[in-house]
């Protein structure tokens, strides 16, 4: 279930509603190829690492013989990983945007909201500090 549910939380988080959702926006009149390929890594993610199902177990109503705990966990840590990835890679596209597409007012408005939706939503320590230095990052070198 948590697995499931920190795939869950990304998809519907201000992350992706709003960070994601305005970099999509802006990418219709100002394409930019780097920037396109940060979102090409972060779907290539998605897909390997976030999308599949995982083994079956109560809640697909399966036989109890037909699972164990280890086949959870596994699939628990390897899913886990894929979210905070996911949020690095996304990362790397705001700061991708912050630095090609937007104005420097832009920029540092993207870069703040980035911090305050990450700070709320990252639950891992480790990736959370690592993408805040990407945002504290790209705001020195605009």
């Amino acid at each position: 279930m948590i697995a499931k549910a920190n795939v869950a939380r990304l998809l519907t988080g201000r992350v992706a509603s709003v960070l994601q959702c305005f970099m999509s926006l802006k990418m219709i009149n100002q394409f930019n190829q780097e920037v396109f390929s940060c979102h090409v890594r972060a779907a290539k993610n998605f897909e390997e690492n976030l999308s599949p199902q995982g083994p079956p177990g109560p809640l697909e109503v399966a036989d109890p013989n037909s699972y164990t705990d280890e086949q959870f966990l596994k699939f628990m840590k390897k899913r886990n990983e894929g979210v905070n990835k996911q949020f690095e890679l996304i990362a790397i596209e705001i700061a991708e945007m912050s630095m090609k597409v937007l104005n420097q007012d832009e920029a540092l408005k993207l870069l703040n909201a980035a911090r305050q939706c990450y700070e709320g939503e990252v639950l891992d320590e480790k990736t959370l500090k690592k993408c805040l230095d990407i945002f504290e990052g790209t705001k020195d070198f605009l």
